[in-house]
């Protein structure tokens, strides 16, 4: 994602550009449009706004767009065509087009109540203040740009788009790249202190500076991936301990999400809807009730405290683990 759009600034900034560095835009575009596509489909809006300027720079340039877009194309069908080949040959093809693409549209209903309730406007703090910070950095490049001075604000408010609605820190990851504009500012500032007041260099610091403020805070208050945090980090390796004794296991996180747990036993999803994602719905909770009824997955995360899944686990014959951490 990062090398694209570094490769367009160069295609919007620099004077002296060949067809070459058209081809070389475009189809790492695509390329970005077909990683995204398959992460998170939604998120391959993010690169319209770099497309849509390649294609006006090109125009400009004189170059043939058809094959401008051909190049785009190909990036895309070079990260999605393996995954088509391989999920066609073992005969899975149709049920992740309707798993991924069709039925996710009926999650969408249920991601309000998957995220909760958020009353405490605290939580939305580390978003808006980041939001805020690269809202700053991209539009304080129209200071120094001699060109297509507005491409990094509207190219973060692209990438910004997909995420508006999401209070955790994590979903906006794809928009850390444009904390470079705010470097380049301070850099600029600085090297012509004498045409600007102290107050806007001061202003400019205090924004790098508010960095901070997010992680800070996300750090304190949402520890969970094992690897992240030192504590967690031992609590995965306790959860293997109790996973070891089998080779490769089937788990399945039940009415709950994963959490990496298996990691670190190469343990293999049990069925279909092995965990629950946000927004999950009522059908997909029913499908993962009959499949852990069925008492045949090597071992079944709960939340910890919840009392009637845990004796329904042990009336299936199932042994309780202790309790490590939150499950």
């Amino acid at each position: 994602i990062v090398v694209g759009i570094y490769y367009t600034c160069r295609l919007l900034f620099l004077d002296n550009i060949r067809t070459a560095d058209f081809r070389r835009t475009a189809f790492l575009l695509g390329v970005g449009m077909g990683a995204t596509l398959l992460i998170k489909y939604s998120m391959s809006v993010i690169f319209a706004v770099p497309f849509l300027f390649t294609c006006y720079r090109a125009w400009q340039c004189r170059q043939n767009l058809w094959r401008l877009v051909a190049w785009t194309a190909a990036g895309a069908l070079a990260m999605v065509l393996p995954f088509v080949i391989y999920f066609a040959i073992i005969g899975n093809l149709q049920a992740f087009v309707n798993e991924y693409f069709l039925r996710t549209f009926y999650t969408i209903g249920e991601i309000k109540q998957g995220h909760g309730d958020r009353t405490n406007y605290w939580d939305y703090l580390p978003m808006v203040t980041y939001v805020a910070m690269l809202t700053v950095c991209s539009l304080s490049a129209a200071l120094w740009l001699k060109r297509f001075r507005l491409f990094p604000f509207l190219a973060f408010l692209g990438f910004l788009l997909p995420h508006i609605f999401y209070v955790r820190l994590y979903y906006f990851n794809t928009c850390h790249g444009f904390l470079v504009f705010g470097l380049l500012t301070t850099y600029f500032m600085v090297s012509q202190r004498k045409q600007w007041p102290k107050v806007k260099t001061a202003l400019c610091i205090l924004v790098l500076l508010a960095t901070a403020i997010p992680y800070l805070y996300y750090n304190a208050h949402y520890t969970a991936g094992y690897f992240y945090h030192p504590q967690r980090r031992g609590h995965g390796y306790q959860y293997a301990e109790q996973l070891l004794p089998k080779h490769k296991p089937t788990i399945v996180y039940w009415h709950c999400a994963d959490v990496g747990i298996g990691l670190l036993t190469e343990a293999l999803p049990y069925c279909k809807y092995y965990s629950q994602q946000v927004g999950v719905t009522p059908q997909m909770v029913a499908e993962q009730d009959a499949e852990v009824m069925k008492g045949k997955a090597d071992f079944v995360i709960v939340a910890k405290g919840n009392a009637p899944l845990h004796e329904a686990l042990r009336k299936m014959g199932y042994k309780l683990c202790p309790e490590i951490d939150n499950v």
